[in-house]
């Protein structure tokens, strides 16, 4: 067999993001806390990468190639919970501006009122359910693609991941924790009632920091999934429309973001989706077929 590492535009994606944020560990090294630690994981993410691209490229079975071009979707949980410890490098946090901003439009805390007003068992489970949900079409929807419009799969990926990391860039300019982080007390909880809601509840502790609220990558991507099902499995839209606004509804409910995160969402997401589209389009012709 005649080994071989052959790149594709999605590893370029994921490699890109890697190299702006070691740009910028080394250039806030005394800012960061513990900046070996973030070099040390980069280099670790690099290698299971390049492991990751070898397998897909010898090692042609159709779930083996599924599996290792999915790594990149896995290293985004980290790369999210990082974005807290270089939000602080530009701007102080902006919470107590965007909280405010939404009182003076809505003359009350949504995020508050919401789950205050609609605190009943059944809908509270509905909307943990809701948020979970995200995790669920985040890797079903390039799954789909990979077996039903295989032609279109890394184009998806890219623009998914792409976006992502659009996203995460701008969690580390523009600080914002959102409500289940800013605000104190009673106004920071909402009832836990049913085993979604457990599950979330176990989420936020062991897998939530204080960053990533502005604007809503949960509300973007999941309108980029939208879109996607959309324009390729229309006879799937009217269900994965019902799980994305029960999904987007839910981000508030949960104190996860405020109002406006959402909303700003519906604004940055189609530009994302166009920048990601273009650069694939414009970036040179790296096995696009894989």
């Amino acid at each position: 067999m005649k080994h071989r590492l052959k790149l594709n535009l999605v590893d370029f994606s994921t490699i890109a993001y890697i190299v702006i944020t070691t740009v910028l560990v080394l250039l806030f090294f005394n800012d960061i806390e513990n900046p070996i630690y973030h070099i040390f994981m980069r280099i670790g993410f690099f290698g299971v990468l390049l492991a990751s691209i070898y397998i897909r490229e010898n090692y042609k079975h159709q779930l083996t190639v599924l599996l290792s071009s999915l790594i990149p979707l896995a290293f985004l949980g980290y790369f999210y919970n990082e974005t807290a410890s270089f939000n602080h490098l530009f701007f102080n946090n902006f919470d107590g501006t965007v909280s405010q901003l939404e009182f003076n439009i809505f003359n009350i805390q949504p995020s508050v009122v919401f789950s205050e007003v609609f605190n009943y068992a059944w809908f509270s489970e509905l909307m943990n359910f809701g948020y979970f949900s995200y995790y669920l079409i985040i890797f079903g929807t390039p799954i789909l693609f990979f077996y039903k419009k295989p032609e279109y799969f890394q184009k998806m990926l890219f623009v998914l991941l792409t976006s992502f990391y659009l996203y995460y860039i701008l969690f580390i300019i523009i600080p914002v924790v959102g409500p289940q982080f800013y605000f104190k007390g009673e106004l920071a909880v909402f009832t836990i009632q049913g085993p979604f809601g457990h599950l979330i509840k176990f989420i936020q502790e062991t897998g939530e920091v204080p960053t990533g609220a502005f604007p809503s990558s949960h509300v973007g991507i999941s309108l980029l999934i939208g879109y996607y099902v959309f324009k390729y499995f229309r006879e799937y839209f009217i269900f994965t429309s019902i799980i994305i606004t029960i999904l987007i509804f839910s981000t508030v409910y949960i104190k996860a973001h405020y109002v406006i995160d959402v909303l700003t969402a519906f604004i940055v997401t189609p530009i994302f989706y166009y920048l990601s589209n273009k650069l694939y389009i414009s970036l040179p012709n790296l096995n696009k077929n894989t």
